[in-house]
């Protein structure tokens, strides 16, 4: 006689109902938000690399002409937040695009 360990003993059918319950919901609040992230994604994605290319642009301007009081750090700063801002899309998009383990 082989008795059951405690990991191969079947699933009680509340906690499968209660499970597929959570999939379900999980799915109609992930596939509408991805299908809206993603058709933004164009827009998004020009936006903050066009503001992160000319924030760049601009603290490398106006340190080389010398301006007085030019937040440089500051210009800096917000061009690798909207990087860091449009990789973070990305990767949400990657994790709301990905369906659950089935």
């Amino acid at each position: 006689m082989s008795a059951i360990s405690p990991s191969m003993a079947p699933e009680p059918r509340a906690k499968r109902l209660l499970r597929s319950l959570l999939r379900i919901g999980w799915a109609f609040v992930r596939i509408p938000a991805y299908l809206v992230l993603q058709m933004l994604e164009p827009f998004v994605s020009i936006a903050l690399t066009a503001l992160a290319l000319l924030a760049l642009l601009a603290a490398l301007l106006f340190r080389l002409e010398h301006v007085a009081h030019f937040p440089l750090g500051l210009m800096l700063g917000f061009s690798g937040a909207c990087a860091l801002a449009l990789a973070l899309y990305h990767t949400l998009l990657t994790l709301l695009g990905r369906s659950p383990a089935g």
